[in-house]
């Protein structure tokens, strides 16, 4: 995507939410009559009543009721002065997630949707259970963004997934770890193998790390034929020269581990 389609999509994306603030440059070619630019400290108290307002707005750690038009506006002005900036404490992920997911909704490209949101990404810590919803659509994200950069791609993804899948596997749905999270990021790790080329692909360990996280994930959801059916892949295609080659090392105990997967689901190979 060319710079001008970038600036296109912002545009397009600013018209689309009648809460995202006016930018300065735009309101002043409207011959819009604007008020003297604040000092820096008139910026840092408003920051901070803009945290202490939205601190008090959130329904959940993350998350403010989408209905309540003041919050929303909040919400915009915190992540515009978040710009490039760290992220400080919860009122900012708040901020910033919300934000992000109305960008999505208005087809901002994985790519921005990343950079707008991994502030918010560095901040929360791994065992953070509220903050796995943005973690998990925060990993899709950079998978759909392609490419082999390490810190906006399918690279990144793959580092978040190994934090993520453990945080999920073994607890099963509940109001932590909701139905749409798994969802989220049962698509995230397939998109992800699939970009790979799965364990005898350009990525041999990702694509078989996350063709074993898909089918275990799957399996404790109730999506037991879509783990039966991973496996048996996985398990067909480690056996192929070129994928046995890349896994040589371990790939007697990769294949057992597979068959007892198997073995637990009621089904077995099929080569």
């Amino acid at each position: 995507m060319s710079r001008d389609d970038d600036h296109r999509q912002d545009h397009d994306e600013h018209v689309a939410d009648p809460c995202r603030p006016l930018p300065r440059r735009a309101a002043e070619h409207l011959g819009r009559e604007l008020p003297p630019e604040p000092s820096p400290l008139e910026l840092m108290e408003l920051m901070e009543r803009l945290r202490t307002f939205l601190s008090q707005h959130c329904a959940t750690p993350y998350e403010i009721d989408p209905d309540d038009q003041p919050a929303r506006e909040a919400c915009w002005a915190l992540a515009a002065f978040l710009e490039d900036k760290p992220v400080r404490d919860r009122s900012e992920v708040a901020a910033l997630w919300y934000v992000a997911r109305r960008c999505a909704a208005t087809g901002a490209s994985p790519r921005r949707l990343g950079k707008l949101l991994e502030p918010a990404i560095v901040w929360l810590a791994p065992d953070d259970e509220a903050a796995l919803p943005i973690r998990s659509r925060f990993a899709r994200w950079m998978v759909q963004c392609g490419g082999e950069r390490a810190r906006f791609g399918p690279l990144r993804a793959a580092q978040l997934y190994r934090s993520l899948v453990p945080a999920l596997s073994g607890h099963g749905v509940s109001r932590a770890r909701p139905i749409e999270v798994w969802r989220e990021t049962l698509a995230g790790l397939s998109e992800l193998g699939q970009w790979a080329g799965g364990p005898g692909g350009r990525h041999p360990v990702i694509g078989l790390e996350s063709g074993l996280a898909y089918a275990r994930l799957a399996d404790q959801v109730g999506r037991r034929a879509e783990a039966v059916s991973r496996l048996q892949t996985l398990h067909r295609q480690l056996r192929e020269p070129g994928a046995a080659a890349e896994h040589a090392a371990t790939l007697h105990l990769t294949l057992l581990d597979i068959e007892l997967d198997l073995c637990v689901l009621g089904a077995v190979p099929l080569d």
